[in-house]
C-alpha cells in the first residue's frame, strides 16, 4: 500500500500551458525550477519543474 509519492515526471510539449493547467486547475505551487544538459549531437538543455500540492 503506497503511503505517498514523493515526485513524479512528465515530459510535456507546451510547458507554459501545462503549468498554468497544474497551478491554475489542480492547484499546484512550484518550488523549484533548474535546466538539466540533455547529450545529444546538438546543444540540448531541458527544464525540471518542481511542484506541490
Amino acid at each position: 500500500m503506497f503511503r505517498r509519492i514523493d515526485h513524479v515526471a512528465f515530459i510535456v510539449k507546451d510547458r507554459e500551458k501545462s503549468m498554468a493547467f497544474y497551478e491554475g486547475l489542480l492547484g499546484f505551487n512550484k518550488y523549484f525550477e533548474h535546466d538539466v544538459p540533455v547529450p545529444s549531437k546538438e546543444t540540448l538543455r531541458r527544464k525540471e519543474i518542481f511542484l506541490t500540492s
